[in-house]
């Protein structure tokens, strides 16, 4: 394997007011860190990518759909995303739609759980 950057194509399905968006985009995979086994660079990318989604995520959250063309930088990560396509109007499969619900259900229990945590600490 070669110590150049890789590029990585990745997508993402987000939920929107209108349905669902499928995101393409782009961006260079971290360079291994010597002080890492591989597994530590594996975790580490599985973690960078993730992050993308993540991104996205709280991007269409705050209402706002990216074009193509588009350049994000996730200045904590130092990864420029650059967006490829986006796929309006898009009908994920029925396992991605049960996924993506569980997955949101977990978030909103999440929260609840900090609400409630945050409560008994202020000693209500």
């Amino acid at each position: 394997m070669s110590e150049q950057d890789q590029t990585v194509m990745a997508s993402t399905t987000v939920i929107t007011c209108a349905g669902y968006a499928l995101i393409n985009y782009t961006y260079q995979k971290p360079k291994p860190l010597p002080t890492l086994n591989p597994m530590g660079n594996f975790y580490r990318g599985s973690h960078y990518h993730k992050s993308t989604q993540r991104f996205f995520d709280d991007l269409i959250e705050n209402g706002s759909l990216p074009q193509a063309g588009d350049v994000f930088e996730l200045g904590d990560k130092d990864l420029k995303l650059t967006v490829s396509s986006v796929t309006t109007n898009y009908e994920p499969s029925a396992l991605s739609r049960d996924l993506m619900r569980i997955e949101e259900e977990l978030k909103d229990k999440k929260y609840e759980r900090a609400q409630l945590s945050r409560g008994k600490d202020r000693g209500a």
